[in-house]
């Protein structure tokens, strides 16, 4: 019945939009054959913008979710697991919801309060200074419709790591990060490895202007 209802609905609306081109793809392809038109998410361009950060000793990782399973928060930590054997210089700080088996997980591998933080829920506008005090952001979802995370990280100048799927793909190109393939450790130890020696390659007031000039409230 839903099913049924989704496509009657689709198929009787004015106008149809996704926020992203994958989305309006997957929509013609599994519910209804109908032109759409994207629409991108939005951010709130006054908390999330790019505010200058001298370079630290230790690179500053986050990863901002719900830390439902589908966000792969275990991936990230067998990652971090992994890059630590090779490098000490960094740390991955998780905002967030803390679920006992991700703690239990970092504790049990000797990563948490060393290499790996759990921050817990805190509001909107903290989460944007978390970001502006960060250097990259990591995505590693099995599947995103775009991920407003994202969004917020770009504006606040961030080069991501995220996965390639759905409409997170659309977002990241070589001025603004790296893709890396679902549910694949390996890779994302390359690719944080690669951020951390290679970031001077991100102009991050670059990245934050692009981003802006997309995803602000006015555009």
């Amino acid at each position: 019945y839903f099913r049924w209802l989704t496509k009657w609905v689709v198929k009787h609306a004015n106008c149809l939009t996704t926020v992203s081109k994958s989305l309006g793809e997957d929509m013609q392809k599994w519910v209804y054959n109908r032109v759409y038109e994207v629409v991108p998410n939005v951010v709130d361009t006054t908390l999330f913008f790019h505010q200058e950060r001298k370079r630290q000793a230790i690179f500053q990782f986050i990863h901002i979710s719900n830390m439902i399973p589908l966000k792969n928060v275990e991936g990230i930590l067998l990652a971090a697991e992994k890059l630590w054997e090779i490098r000490k210089d960094f740390c991955v700080h998780f905002v967030g919801r803390v679920e006992p088996l991700y703690y239990q997980l970092a504790e049990s591998k000797n990563l948490l309060n060393n290499v790996v933080f759990f921050v817990g829920e805190i509001s909107y506008r903290e989460v944007a200074l978390q970001l502006q005090q960060s250097d990259a952001l990591l995505v590693f979802s099995d599947t995103e419709s775009q991920s407003c995370v994202v969004l917020e990280a770009l504006c606040c100048g961030k080069p991501a790591i995220v996965t390639n799927i759905g409409g997170v793909k659309e977002l990241i190109h070589a001025a603004n990060g790296f893709l890396v393939e679902v549910r694949d450790v390996d890779s994302l130890v390359e690719k944080m490895n690669t951020m951390i020696m290679h970031y001077a390659q991100f102009d991050a007031r670059m990245v934050s202007q692009e981003a802006m000039q997309k995803y602000a409230y006015e555009k």
